[in-house]
């Protein structure tokens, strides 16, 4: 490929990066749209073929143990390689206990789920198919008991957190 034949290509497919479309470049640089679109399809296939690079991706294919579990000897090995004692198997995996004090954060004003018009919503839905005057009394009824159950829920809630709360202080 000569210098003006590379320089004709270039030109196109800064123009093609630029936004213009083929029928523009061909305008513009007075060749045929097939001939623009011939340069900006070989590019395309020149970017597909070109290996894209990922280093997790390389460095997990060299793991020799990919397609399955070392053997025993590998992994008596690395065992052996952990000196006792310095690993405490009293608190390993256990929860970290701050080094000090986790100050509360007041949620009050985030904004969040509106337990009320959602138990309503869904009271009003399963009355949906009775006469009005019915439908309302089982719209509050059954709008008291989706209440009562989240009283309870979160009561519930309340206690395991305080039992948490309870275990992580010293």
């Amino acid at each position: 490929m000569g210098d003006k034949e590379r320089q004709e290509r270039d030109d196109v497919l800064f123009l093609f990066d630029s936004g213009l479309s083929p029928e523009q470049i061909a305008t513009i640089k007075q060749i045929s749209v097939a001939d623009v679109e011939d340069v900006v399809q070989l590019r395309k296939n020149a970017v597909r073929k070109e290996k894209q690079q990922n280093i997790i991706q390389d460095i997990s294919n060299n793991n020799p143990w990919k397609d399955g579990v070392p053997g025993i000897d590998v992994v008596r090995e690395v065992v052996e390689s952990v000196p006792p004692g310095t690993v405490d198997m009293d608190t390993y995996g256990a929860r970290t206990v701050p080094s000090r004090p986790i100050k509360k954060t007041d949620r009050s004003d985030r904004v969040g789920e509106d337990t009320v018009l959602t138990d309503r919503v869904q009271a009003a839905a399963e009355t949906s198919n009775m006469d009005e005057e019915a439908a309302k009394i089982f719209e509050d009824i059954e709008f008291e008991r989706r209440q009562k159950e989240r009283k309870v829920l979160e009561g519930a809630m309340k206690d395991i957190k305080d039992m948490v709360d309870d275990d992580l202080e010293f």
